[in-house]
């Protein structure tokens, strides 16, 4: 990067008084000739083409004049920096300069503003202060008026918080949808800048020593206005060595930023301000967050969408990479405990909790399905570890509301009645309130009496996994079951007359056999349940199905729903339908990222923003950092099929429409969504691909960004 530009502060005088001014005001210092001179030797030396006049109120220097004639006559080009006020002081020096860039306060100024057809190239800039964001329409309406050959936004050094980074992101994105001819000198980390709007970012760290450097009123050399560090004095410094040696400094400091290292963006933007006081990271890094924990499908698609300027179709590609997207933490960044220690580590008052009991048996293994088994030999043993587990949680258990308990595996009818009563008496035993809804996961290939008559006395809701009736596709993928056998399976069950059954369905099954689904999918409904999971074919890929049979899915996908609206159902989350139009309690609570105790081999739980498993390793916790829980609520809290952007912008300290952009646009251009009143519904299309959005939505335009 070549020089290109000295500015000299002529004074500090000035009688604005602005909040953001750097200057230090305490005492009337102006620049001497002499160090002008210094500047125009150093400019003529480093062949440096402009030197900008600014301050403090340059027409506070008593010898303006004179130093204005003494930079034209050196053949430098003069840049002046004014206010507004003094726009009319300027047009009788017009000669005099080459280019004027006025700064502006407030709107009324803009409004007042004339260029009286001044024969010269006038810019026009505003700091941005928070206040701005109410006036940008009427802002952009008057810059579209007015014949500026730029305009821009700066950024106040002076506010490092995390609102007026949320603030000044929010400006870019919405002033860029409003005109083009308001750009932002870019002082700031470009994280969250969408991709669309990234052009009009200078794409240069604006005043700390890119390009140009700064000379106080004293001749000390320094990388920007703003910055504390100085690089010599104007009559002795090596220009070239010093300025080398300060680029290599901030590019120091930028190679340390992991974030940086893996961004596409790197050598564009310049991270934000380095060179301040002292080389070190521009403070408003401190508020910058990504997506720890890519699902497959979020990897395909920020590779993907960027490199299409977001116009691909993804429907085939969320086929491919489908999956349980759930937003379970990796075990390496899970951290050994004990039960004490996690104990005050969740410091959970009384409260409401779900409940999961996990039993990973099962009578065969189907191909579609990836949960660990354990051999059926064990499982006496493994009943007896359960209660051990159920005991060693009495005080979360007792102590709380517990609202919902789901019992699912594997195949948890497995366990036999003579395990259910253990496990039951145990478990109610402890629980102190009725809790409102218990499930249960059937596999419909054997029908226990004496366990299903047992467990109705607890269980008010059941799940039966038939997937699909067809004999052919049951054989080809391992199923132990019939039609016939599933047919009598359910009659008994729905003569014990649950509150609620549902019925499990895989319409990927049918991705080679699309003719026939209607027919078994209405076959299936006849049988009237209360609630249906309508599902695609998870991990597809290691199925070894052609992708050109996607287009099967996409096809089922949008059948099914058809059917389903017919026989009366409503859709209540992303696979999930009821005829009463509810979503069960243990789901909702799942996606709405409440508290969860999972209990069993395996299992995850998350309570009062603490992750926690007991693993081979030992018991393991995770506490959740910085946005991880915001990305939680989008991934899982959109599959309810609306998002109150006002709700998460609070709880998340965020502003969704800024810094997901990128990810709005695309769904909004798409029709998978619309935002009316500040609040996220879904289209008619967007229905079919709630998983698909969910994975979309919580990608921000950082996430576009990182390549990892």
């Amino acid at each position: 990067m070549k020089l290109t530009e000295l500015q000299l502060c002529l004074t500090t005088v000035c009688k604005i008084n602005c909040d953001y001014c750097h200057l230090d005001k305490k005492n009337d210092n102006f620049i001497s000739e002499e160090i002008v001179k210094n500047s125009v030797d150093l400019a003529k030396k480093n062949d440096i083409e402009y030197v900008r006049l600014t301050g403090g109120d340059v027409f506070e220097h008593p010898k303006l004049e004179k130093i204005l004639k003494m930079i034209k006559s050196a053949n430098l080009k003069i840049i002046l920096n004014i206010s507004f006020d003094r726009y009319s002081d300027a047009l009788k020096i017009k000669e005099s300069f080459d280019i004027l860039l006025v700064s502006f306060q407030n709107l009324a100024q803009l409004e007042e503003f004339n260029l009286n057809n001044l024969d010269k190239e006038v810019m026009g800039c505003i700091v941005f202060q928070e206040f701005w964001l109410k006036d940008l329409k009427k802002l952009a309406s008057l810059v579209d008026s007015l014949n500026f050959s730029s305009f821009f936004f700066l950024r106040d050094v002076n506010k490092p918080s995390k609102n007026y980074f949320i603030k000044l992101n929010e400006c870019v994105e919405r002033v860029l949808q409003l005109t083009k001819k308001i750009s932002f000198a870019n002082s700031f980390p470009l994280c969250f800048v969408a991709k669309k709007n990234i052009d009009f970012c200078s794409g240069k760290r604006f005043d700390n020593g890119n390009d140009r450097v700064y000379i106080t009123e004293d001749g000390n050399v320094k990388p920007s206005a703003y910055s504390n560090i100085s690089l010599g004095q104007v009559s002795s410094i090596n220009l070239e060595y010093a300025y080398k040696t300060n680029q290599e400094r901030i590019q120091l400091v930028q190679n340390k930023l992991d974030l940086c290292k893996d961004c596409v963006i790197k050598d564009y933007c310049g991270s934000g301000i380095i060179a301040n006081k002292g080389y070190s990271v521009d403070p408003l890094f401190n508020h910058v967050f990504f997506n720890n924990y890519l699902t497959k499908l979020q990897n395909k698609i920020k590779n993907i969408l960027p490199q299409s300027n977001f116009s691909s179709d993804l429907r085939q590609t969320y086929f491919e990479n489908s999956d349980f997207f759930m937003r379970y933490v990796p075990f390496h960044v899970m951290k050994k405990t004990t039960p004490s220690q996690l104990k005050k580590i969740i410091n959970f008052k009384e409260g409401k909790i779900s409940v999961y009991l996990h039993f990973p048996f099962c009578k065969g293994f189907c191909k579609f399905c990836k949960i660990e088994k354990l051999n059926k030999k064990n499982s006496d043993d493994y009943i007896n570890n359960l209660i051990l587990d159920i005991e060693n949680n009495e005080e979360l258990l007792s102590n709380n509301f517990v609202s919902s308990i789901y019992f699912g595996g594997g195949c948890a009818q497995l366990m036999g009645v003579k395990n259910a009563e253990k496990v039951f008496s145990k478990l109610f035993g402890i629980i102190k309130n009725k809790v409102p809804e218990v499930n249960f996961e059937l596999f419909p290939d054997f029908f226990d009496s004496d366990l299903m008559n047992y467990i109705k006395k607890y269980v008010n809701r059941v799940s039966i996994g038939l997937q699909c009736f067809n004999d052919d596709i049951l054989n080809e993928m391992g199923r132990k079951s019939s039609r016939k056998d599933m047919i009598d399976f359910i009659k008994k069950v729905k003569a014990l007359d649950f509150e609620k059954v549902n019925f499990d369905i895989i319409y990927g099954l049918f991705i080679n056999q699309k003719d026939i689904f209607k027919d078994d999918f209405l076959d299936i409904l006849s049988f009237k349940p209360d609630q249906v999971t309508f599902q695609p074919l998870h991990f597809i890929e290691e199925l070894e199905f052609h992708k050109e049979k996607i287009v099967n899915e996409i096809e089922l996908n949008t059948t099914g729903r058809q059917i389903l609206n017919q026989e009366g159902f409503k859709q209540v989350s992303g696979e999930d339908f009821s005829r009463d139009n509810k979503l069960f309690s243990y789901q909702h609570g799942l996606l709405n990222c409440d508290n969860l105790l999972g209990l069993g081999q395996g299992t995850f739980s998350f309570i009062n923003g603490v992750h926690f498993r007991k693993a081979s390793e030992g018991l393991l916790y995770y506490e959740e950092q910085n946005k991880e829980g915001l990305y939680s609520k989008l991934f899982l809290g959109s599959r309810l099929l609306n998002v109150d952007l006002d709700e998460i912008n609070k709880k998340g300290d965020v502003s969704l429409k800024a810094f997901f952009s990128d990810s709005l646009r695309y769904l909004l251009k798409n029709e998978f969504i619309n935002i009316k009143s500040n609040k996220i519904t879904f289209t008619k299309l967007g229905l079919e691909y709630v998983d698909l959005i969910s994975n979309i939505l919580s990608l921000s335009n950082l996430d576009y960004k990182l390549k990892k």
